[in-house]
């Protein structure tokens, strides 16, 4: 009966520790406006090509998805599925590549750890719970 209460609390103290560490790993999908200059360093960053892969939010609110296709002084190409569209860097107000962040890694594998633990516990305990 003592192991049983131990068992509980110890997964009680896992599952606030992995609360915790999602909660402050959180933040907003994209960061405050860009200026133009930011716009252009973040897609040089990111570069050309089918693994250059960005999400656009415009001024305009409109949102595109694809991949960076060139670079230009005034402007970028952006292909979607559709088709590939210019976009001047003034009209650009957030840009973000396209990739897991490491909040989405670390809330997977809170999620798997998490379903291990309750999988252990259902398979200790059964579902009657533990007594």
């Amino acid at each position: 009966m003592h192991i049983e209460s131990d068992r509980h609390a110890m997964l009680r103290v896992v599952c606030c520790f992995v609360a915790v560490a999602l909660i402050t790993t959180s933040g907003s999908v994209f960061a405050n406006d860009y200026s133009v200059d930011r716009v252009k360093a973040t897609l040089s960053e990111i570069g050309t090509g089918k693994d250059a892969r960005v999400t656009v939010k415009l001024k305009s609110g409109n949102v595109l998805k694809g991949y960076i296709a060139e670079l230009g002084k005034e402007d970028f190409s952006i292909v979607s599925k559709a088709e590939t569209q210019k976009v001047l860097y003034s009209d650009a107000a957030k840009v973000k590549k396209q990739k897991l962040n490491v909040g989405i890694k670390i809330a997977i594998a809170a999620g798997v750890v998490i379903g291990a633990l309750v999988g252990l516990m259902y398979a200790q305990c059964g579902s009657g719970g533990c007594h």
